[in-house]
């Protein structure tokens, strides 16, 4: 039919993620977003957590026929995703069933997977849009030689307090989705390192130069 994937994380404001997917939803059901609540083939959840219970209704109900149409979509909210979660979920995401669409939303990508992002759309959608200077660093950055990362780390750090890190990492990632093909083995990988860098950045009495030293040493020249 029309030019949609089977699977989307949307990652920024909760609002505009939940109406962004209501319209594509709309769309690949072919009715009126008004009549999405009562449409039997569409469900839209919102979790604390998602956990393995979750998991395995989600799976149950995706392999089940559309009651009403050709097509079923299912919207699932959560600010955490478990490992065990994911972990279920990989196999469906990469194989779903005819006409099962997917959109998962959180506004915490610290705790996603590589390997479930890997297998989704990434759509960002915050309540600024990346400037051309943010955009231009982050490329800067994953363009350069390590060495050279090295010598503009002070720069960026005159412009980012720690409280901003999490914004630099999030421009690093929609950089690397637009550039990386996802299913190369060094997406998984650079995806892993920044990854692991939010975990640190989180983490207290953290080092926003220390994070952009592993990154400039770690991540591929793209």
């Amino acid at each position: 039919m029309m030019n949609n994937s089977h699977g989307y994380l949307i990652f920024g404001d909760k609002n505009k993620s939940i109406l962004w997917a209501k319209e594509k939803a709309s769309t690949i059901l072919n009715i009126s977003i008004n009549t999405l609540g009562s449409y039997q083939d569409f469900s839209n959840e919102d979790y604390d957590s998602f956990g393995i219970d979750e998991s395995r209704r989600l799976k149950e109900r995706a392999f089940m026929r559309p009651l009403a149409g050709e097509n079923k979509v299912f919207v699932i909210s959560s600010h955490a995703f478990t490992v065990e979660a994911q972990n279920a979920l990989l196999k469906l995401f990469e194989e779903p069933a005819k006409g099962t669409y997917f959109f998962i939303i959180t506004q915490n990508l610290n705790n996603i997977l590589p390997t479930l992002i890997s297998r989704l759309v990434m759509v960002r959608l915050e309540d600024k849009s990346i400037s051309n200077e943010e955009e231009d660093i982050a490329t800067d950055f994953l363009s350069s030689n390590p060495a050279k990362r090295l010598l503009f780390i002070n720069k960026i750090i005159e412009k980012k307090v720690k409280g901003e890190m999490d914004e630099f990492l999030n421009n690093l990632e929609s950089m690397a989705v637009k550039k990386i093909e996802k299913k190369d083995k060094i997406f998984i990988s650079t995806m892993e390192n920044i990854h692991k860098s939010r975990k640190y950045i989180g983490s207290r009495g953290s080092s926003p130069k220390l994070v952009l030293e592993y990154l400039a040493l770690s991540l591929p020249i793209i």
